[in-house]
């Protein structure tokens, strides 16, 4: 049985990475978590404390990139780089998969750019969840393309329990029976342009005063929560429940929901999306590439830069009930039993040192 290292240890926060592990686990594949944080090399001593180990997985690079200032960021950045390298040196071969080109809050966009860049060339393979990102990535990272395969983004179903009735979901959160819920859902972050939404929300809840949108997540710092609240004072019809949702209460937002809008200003790969996508619902969200790849054949609410007004209006004309079915089509085609064997089909090429065409 081959060993699999993953790193950082997400899955308190994301399923995604046990969600992979099982699916790698039924192709008799062992897949290990670090155990905490160690200092110095930790990434080098986390494969020493699991040897033997074939596969690095790496996923986010946040942990290992500490520091309040630049010059500490760059001392981090700068071991990184010397840890990977430790790494190869023992002969454990490393996959990178990318979840985002940049991380969204950085305040160090062009030193993040460099180690980015760094660790792309010590990977022996990267992996990617759509073809425009592995495009965009290899001209960024200014690597070949062939070193980047191309993995979907697995559903999130039987994860957070089951849809239930509409009103009896709606009862539960004390939103209205009445009218359509429009439901907005994660973290708030400034990068998922929830402030734009708020604009456009009492332009179009004048014509549609039945209607409600409803805002569940933990705002990324007070500062920015406080100014969503701000904003939201303004908004007829709009619930902020700006906290953790647990996850024994996310069944009954989407089950609530008669759609979901995602305003992105820019993303790569969106849990909201792959979550909402995951209880069948429709969704609103930017014509993205990305974003259009992964929700075929239900991308009719996409819409153009400054459209997502006149996009809420044509939901109205919109069969929601059959665009729900486009789109559990379309999470249908995301199965983690096929991701899992494509991602075996990269630690093995990876492992060979061939770069599949």
């Amino acid at each position: 049985m081959r060993r699999i290292l993953m790193m950082p240890d997400y899955r308190t926060d994301n399923p995604y990475q046990q969600l992979l592990a099982q699916g790698l686990l039924e192709h008799d594949r062992q897949v290990e978590f670090p155990n905490g944080y160690r200092r110095g090399l930790p990434i080098t001593r986390a494969c020493l404390d699991h040897a033997p180990v074939n596969v690095l997985h790496l996923h986010w690079l946040g942990p290992y990139l500490k520091g309040q200032t630049w010059a500490v960021k760059a001392v981090y950045a700068a071991k990184l780089l010397v840890d990977l390298f430790c790494v190869r040196q023992q002969g454990i071969r490393i996959v990178w998969t990318v979840h985002n080109k940049v991380s969204h809050d950085t305040d160090v966009p062009e030193l993040e750019l460099w180690v980015r860049r760094g660790v792309a060339r010590l990977a022996d393979r990267l992996i990617v969840h759509d073809e425009a990102t592995r495009r965009e990535v290899a001209k960024t990272y200014r690597i070949p393309a062939a070193k980047i395969h191309v993995i979907p983004h697995g559903h999130y179903r039987d994860v957070y329990g089951d849809s239930v009735p509409k009103a009896e979901a709606r009862e539960a959160l004390d939103v209205p029976q009445m009218g359509r819920v429009f439901l907005n859902f994660g973290m708030l972050r400034p990068y998922k342009g929830i402030e734009t939404l708020l604009d456009v929300w009492p332009v179009y809840q004048r014509d549609h005063p039945a209607d409600t949108l409803l805002i569940a997540g933990k705002p990324v710092d007070p500062e920015y929560g406080q100014a969503l609240k701000s904003q939201v004072q303004s908004c007829p019809n709009t619930i902020l429940e700006d906290r953790f949702i647990p996850d024994e209460d996310v069944h009954l937002y989407f089950s609530a929901a008669d759609a979901v809008i995602l305003p992105f200003r820019q993303i790569t790969t969106s849990g909201s999306m792959l979550l909402a996508m995951s209880y069948d619902a429709p969704i609103i969200a930017p014509r993205m590439t990305s974003l259009e790849k992964t929700l075929q054949p239900a991308t009719v609410l996409l819409y153009e830069e400054g459209d997502l007004l006149s996009t809420l209006r044509k939901s109205q004309h919109i069969n929601l009930e059959g665009l729900a079915q486009k789109t559990k089509e379309a999470c249908d085609e995301l199965s983690w039993e096929g991701i899992a064997d494509d991602t075996i089909s990269v630690y093995e090429d990876s492992s060979t040192g061939r770069v599949k065409s």
